[in-house]
């Protein structure tokens, strides 16, 4: 990645079990309360105003506090360092952030949701040192690009999808809405119908999810 800092890089520590990985994070770069007022449905103008909040959010893969309250002062700068994270290999990345090639890996699936998931990948460097994202990027992406009205293709928003090909990950519902929401709703069917027929069985399922959502829609 192009641009270096380190808000991603934490001091060794005490972990706090009870909370969630998010948390965790959060509270390690300094947002631990604000984020917390954030997830809980607090109105806190602290908290929806902070914007080196929500920028962390973009770094982080936090796409649950991006989503909850989007904040349209640092829409532009949040796309530019979610964006910076596609096709990034996250272990080569974090590691080169904290300065330690063989720092240990750890990957875990979180929840998003009731519905959704994302992989937390975390590398801890030999003198305890620890750096973290959770791998919703690409959905905060596609999410902050949908509100900014930005027309991705079809194709893309897929293939975006097809990144981790996990049907049950943020990335994927976040395309598979997105798509599915298209207002031309006729160009969306002769799409997915011919993705029905094409050789990636992961591409054909994501295509079938959205025929089976628009066939149950009144229009």
């Amino acid at each position: 990645m192009a641009r270096v800092n380190d808000r991603l890089v934490h001091p060794a520590g005490p972990e706090h079990p009870g909370d969630s990985a998010l948390l965790v994070a959060a509270t390690a770069a300094g947002h631990g309360v604000r984020a917390r007022a954030l997830l809980d449905g607090g109105l806190w103008e602290s908290a929806r105003d902070d914007g080196e909040l929500m920028l962390w959010a973009a770094d982080y893969g936090a796409y649950q506090l991006i989503h909850h309250r989007l904040e349209e002062h640092t829409t532009k700068p949040m796309l530019d360092i979610a964006r910076a994270w596609a096709g990034i290999d996250p272990v080569a990345e974090l590691r080169r952030r904290l300065g330690d090639a063989g720092a240990v890996v750890d990957r875990r699936r979180v929840p998003i949701d009731d519905y959704d998931h994302t992989e937390r990948v975390r590398v801890t460097a030999a003198d305890g040192r620890w750096a973290e994202i959770q791998t919703a990027h690409l959905a905060i992406v596609t999410y902050i690009e949908e509100r900014l009205g930005v027309g991705v293709p079809r194709e893309e928003l897929m293939a975006r999808a097809l990144v981790d090909r996990d049907p049950e990950s943020v990335t994927w519902s976040e395309s598979w809405i997105t798509v599915t929401n298209r207002r031309d709703i006729g160009a969306t069917v002769r799409w997915a119908t011919e993705v029905l027929a094409g050789p990636d069985p992961d591409a054909r399922l994501f295509a079938a999810e959205v025929l089976q959502a628009l066939s149950s829609d009144d229009a």
